[in-house]
Order: C-alpha cells, then structure tokens, then sequence
C-alpha cells in the first residue's frame, strides 16, 4: 500500500511517503506564503523522484491540525480533491507527538478507515469580518 503524507501546518511542510509501514522518503521545504503556488508541483516532484505517479497511491495521510488556518486550508484542500479524483481512501490525523500523526494514519488506512472529506483544526477561532451596512 503506498501512501502519500502531508503537513502543511507550519511554514515548512512536509511530505513523506510511505509502503505501509516503511517510509520511503521524505522531503521539507520552506513553504511560507507560497504554498498555493508551489504545492501541486512539489507533490508531482517528489513522486517522480521516486518514481510514482499519483495514479500509484493507495491513500492519503494528512495533518489537520491544530495550525496556520491558510496553510491547513490549502493543503487539507489538495489532499481531499486528490482522495476524491482517485477514489482512494484518505485519513486525518491530529497526534501532537512528533511523526505519531503519520503512524496513526497509516494505521488508520490499514484497517480500512476512510474519512472521505478531512476537516482541518485551527489553532485559533476563525474571524470573520462583519458585512459592511
């Protein structure tokens, strides 16, 4: 089972790739405020690196937080649009601990879980601005 790892909650993130329960390889960047711009690519690249397509993925891990509201967004969002392309199982995790996050996922999609539709956790309440009259 090959699976794809994501955490965009900082401004580094992170990907990582898995074969179960054995990481493969994985990569940081300094993603800051071009994470929309950089991620697509980012993924595309490191999968070539190791030479897998996203058609290869057998499901998805991914961080949701707590965290940057906008990094969360971007990269929750790209990882439940590739889930829902490839019709491939996709797990959220929220484990503080280091990489604990990653093993509770993998675990996750080994027995079978799929959240469908990850939800991010913020690390602070979401502020609207008030319409204007």
């Amino acid at each position: 089972m090959i699976i794809l790892a994501l955490k965009t909650d900082q401004n580094i993130s992170w990907l990582f790739l898995y074969d179960k329960n054995k990481m493969i390889d994985n990569y940081q960047w300094l993603s800051e405020h071009r994470l929309a711009l950089e991620l697509n690519q980012k993924i595309k690249n490191f999968l070539n690196k190791n030479k897998k397509k996203l058609i290869d993925l057998d499901g998805l891990v991914v961080y949701r937080g707590p965290g940057s509201f906008t990094g969360l967004r971007i990269g929750i969002s790209l990882m439940n649009a590739i889930s829902y392309g490839l019709n491939i199982p996709i797990v959220g995790t929220s484990s503080i601990n280091n990489d604990s996050w990653i093993n509770e996922g993998i675990n996750r999609l080994l027995g079978q879980d799929n959240d469908k539709i990850v939800h991010p956790i913020y690390d602070q309440p979401i502020k609207i601005t008030q319409p204007r009259k």
